[in-house]
Formats: C-alpha cells, sequence, structure tokens
C-alpha cells in the first residue's frame, strides 16, 4: 500500500537502486496520513 509505511519502504528501495510501483487501494497516497476533505472541514 502507498502508506506511510509503503512510502518508506519504497523510498529505501529507490535509495538501494531498485525500480519500485506502490499501488494503493485509496484515491492518493498517504493512508491515515493522508488529508481528507469536505465541504466544511479538511
Amino acid at each position: 500500500g502507498a502508506g506511510i509505511a509503503g512510502l518508506s519502504c519504497a523510498t529505501a528501495l529507490q535509495q538501494a537502486g531498485l525500480e519500485v510501483s506502490l499501488f494503493d487501494k485509496s484515491r492518493g497516497a498517504g493512508g491515515r496520513m493522508s488529508t481528507r476533505r469536505g465541504d466544511d472541514w479538511q
């Protein structure tokens, strides 16, 4: 997934010279750290 752990792992793998693709079931990256927006809240 593209949550904080997946993003950290992908970064480490890229820095080690590997090619990385991330997939997530949600629309964007970040998992629980992402920002959700609504009509009157963020």
